[in-house]
């Protein structure tokens, strides 16, 4: 009697740790719907007084919510988060809760209507589908030629980035500096991601352009990271 116990309380153990897996995993494959602004019934100058309702949807679920990124035809598609600094949302869902898969999020000492020079994005890369995993993919030359445009939607506006540079690069290589001293050195900066980059691009981006960088982990060597830009 004593032995049958014992073995259903294990076995209760390793359906619940199994159970818990699955969860982690669920909620990391998760993604929210995509956001489009409602176009019914509005003309072209209204739609530049109106915020995006669904954005404002995200913003009650989450007063961090500055935009929503997504890359067409890619699984690449979230509320974008903000804080006052840049640890909190590497192990914070979206909902506020303790996660290791952490969120997508703005560097901190942007501003939240991605006027710098360089606003940057950050999210994991767990070497699994989800979150920034399939940023992966843009080492390909074909696949940006595919997916050339980053959109960033605001609540008054939406941005739209096209890829000019895919690199892999040391943490602590400069290129999430968000505002450059002078458009000079704005200037040499870009230069620099061109040449370090996979891959070919048509845009001519100079020192009056604004960009956009995503920064996520890989495992090409020790503390390695994605930018792409």
């Amino acid at each position: 009697m004593m032995r049958h116990k014992i073995i259903t309380m294990v076995l209760l153990i390793i359906l619940g740790l199994s159970g818990f897996s699955l969860f982690s995993d669920y909620f990391y494959h998760q993604q929210p719907p995509a956001l489009e602004p409602d176009l019914s019934d509005q003309d072209d100058q209204s739609l530049t007084q109106q915020p995006f309702s669904q954005l404002a949807d995200y913003q009650q679920m989450n007063p961090n919510t500055i935009g929503y990124i997504e890359i067409a035809d890619t699984d690449i598609a979230f509320p974008i988060v903000q804080r006052d600094n840049n640890e909190y949302y590497l192990n914070h869902s979206f909902d506020g809760e303790k996660n290791k898969y952490g969120s997508i999020f703005v560097d901190y000492l942007n501003k939240p209507d991605f006027t710098d020079q360089n606003t940057v994005i950050y999210g994991h890369n767990l070497n699994k589908p989800g979150m920034f995993y399939s940023l992966n993919q843009f080492r390909d030359q074909q696949y940006v030629d595919e997916h050339q445009f980053i959109t960033v939607k605001l609540p008054f506006e939406t941005l739209t980035y096209q890829i000019f540079s895919v690199y892999v690069t040391e943490p602590d290589y400069p290129y999430r500096v968000v505002n450059y001293p002078n458009e000079t050195d704005f200037g040499d900066f870009l230069t620099q991601c061109q040449q370090r980059s996979l891959i070919a691009a048509e845009e001519t981006i100079t020192e009056l352009d604004s960009i956009l960088t995503l920064s996520t982990c890989v495992y090409d060597f020790k503390d390695a990271r994605l930018a792409i830009h």
